[in-house]
């Protein structure tokens, strides 16, 4: 649940884990990967860290009512599918000329 929601908190959620499954099985306790150790065992954690602290300034901002059907049609995908996707989109239509992410996740924010 951190990793889709919170992204940040997984290396404290993994170490609170282990700890806790040390107990009981500490061969399990020990399989646990943290992202911060094997970041290549987590698909998109960059992205994720970065879509996470770029849509963190409208977290608890909420859209009216009204507008709910817009929001219900809109594709059911996650954040960083969602950056994935406009990224593909904007790399068709407008490609970033200095290959930096934050471009796009900042556009991400807007669409978001």
């Amino acid at each position: 649940m951190s990793r889709s929601y919170l992204p940040s908190k997984v290396p404290e959620i993994v170490t609170l884990w282990k700890k806790d499954l040390q107990k009981v099985n500490p061969k399990a306790a020990e399989s646990l990967a943290d992202p911060n150790e094997y970041p290549n065992l987590f698909e998109d954690w960059q992205i994720a860290l970065n879509v996470e602290a770029n849509v963190a300034p409208k977290r608890g901002i909420y859209a009216p009512a009204e507008e709910y059907i817009i929001h219900a049609e809109r594709p059911n995908e996650t954040l960083v599918e969602a950056f994935k996707n406009m990224r593909i989109h904007q790399e068709e239509v407008l490609p970033d000329e200095n290959g930096d992410d934050t471009h796009e996740v900042s556009l991400l924010q807007k669409e978001l």
